[in-house]
């Protein structure tokens, strides 16, 4: 009876309001734990998110190396702006702008071979070429500005950061000539002389004269139908501006 009594003392202590952290623990009662994760109760398994870790497992955003410090092989072909012709035994200068803004930087050199092949190595940025022609053996293997062709750079798929070039150098410009009888046959073997340069025509009746100087506005041809005949000569016109090609007929005996 006594202990019924004391459980009901408590009971009725409880359900007045009293704190229930300082009443005591009826005999005989146990308390059920607060089950993990309950509201109201705090959960060890999830602990408050610390800022020191927040974003673990993202790494840190790698930096993509500096141009200047890529390097690469560059592999081209120097060619005749007239024709796309090789350009045979070329000097090539890779040149990077000048950060304060003077004459432009070599950054390294080649040589084309007979079929105006090259390579060579360069790092970082390449912003142009300079290339010229030289007679083979010749040991100087710099092009100096008066010995330098105008050169068109041509990267493949317009990537200037590529290893794929093709240097189009004009050299000057290229002339057609067709011989051809008064039946208008074409005349096979005719001596075709224009400067210093002869060329005999073939069985077509053409040959061609490459790297003729832009600076003139015309040159003369001349053409002798076989050996021993008559020369034939006429004034031929040098091509308009920003073409690198002319042809023209010439009518033999």
């Amino acid at each position: 009876m006594v202990a019924l009594a004391l459980l009901l003392g408590a009971a009725a202590v409880w359900m007045l309001g009293g704190d229930s952290k300082d009443a005591p623990t009826p005999v005989g009662v146990t308390v059920p734990a607060a089950r993990e994760g309950a509201v109201g109760f705090a959960n060890p398994a999830l602990p408050a998110p610390d800022a020191a870790v927040i974003g673990e497992g993202v790494g840190p955003a790698t930096a993509a190396p500096e141009p200047s410090l890529t390097a690469r092989t560059i592999r081209g072909l120097t060619l005749r702006a007239s024709d796309e012709s090789p350009v045979g035994f070329a000097t090539v200068i890779a040149l990077r702008a000048d950060a304060a803004g003077g004459a432009d930087v070599p950054v390294a050199h080649a040589r084309s071979d007979a079929q105006g092949r090259f390579s060579l190595e360069a790092i970082g940025v390449i912003d142009a070429f300079r290339a010229g022609a030289r007679e083979p053996g010749r040991p100087d293997e710099r092009v100096e500005s008066a010995e330098a062709a105008p050169v068109s750079v041509q990267w493949a798929n317009d990537d200037a950061g590529g290893e794929t070039v093709r240097l189009l150098l004009d050299t000057g410009w290229r002339l057609d000539v067709f011989v051809v009888d008064r039946d208008g046959k074409a005349r096979r073997g005719a001596i075709v002389m224009t400067g210093e340069q002869t060329a005999r025509t073939d069985a077509q009746g053409r040959c061609a004269f490459l790297d003729l100087p832009a600076t003139r506005d015309s040159i003369r041809v001349a053409v002798q139908p076989a050996s021993g005949a008559e020369s034939v000569s006429l004034a031929v016109p040098a091509p308009e501006p920003g073409r690198h090609r002319q042809e023209t007929t010439l009518t033999v005996p």
